[in-house]
């Protein structure tokens, strides 16, 4: 996973190209999230992006949003709110090929996801 912080716009952009289903810290605390752009195009199955706010058990605990990018598709989420985004405890973030909180298959080929934070 890769971090750039934008000078003095305070945004943090996180790139991790080969998000799975192995749980990845975005941030351990309190953290604004702006936006994710998820690249599946190297995929013919769908995947689930799931957020956590606690560090996850992958398969068991609960994901606070579970987002579906469809194989073959790169997809952008932005919080609805003119720009101010969600606050989230925390955010954990993983990548599989079952959706709901039991899913734990990786993708076959590379996930790629861009998070932009406070």
């Amino acid at each position: 996973m890769a971090f750039t912080n934008i000078g003095n716009w305070g945004v943090a952009i996180y790139t991790d190209v080969e998000l799975n289903a192995s749980a990845e810290t975005i941030a351990a605390g309190s953290t604004v999230f702006y936006a994710m752009e998820v690249d599946n195009s190297d995929n013919s199955e769908d995947v689930y992006v799931k957020i956590y706010t606690a560090s996850p058990t992958v398969g068991t605990t609960a994901p606070h949003v579970i987002f579906r990018v469809p194989g073959g598709e790169i997809l952008s989420y932005i919080p609805s709110g003119r720009g101010s985004g969600v606050t989230f405890a925390a955010v954990y973030i993983v990548a599989v090929t079952t959706g709901g909180t039991a899913g734990t298959g990786n993708p076959t080929k590379a996930v790629t996801a861009t998070i932009l934070t406070d």
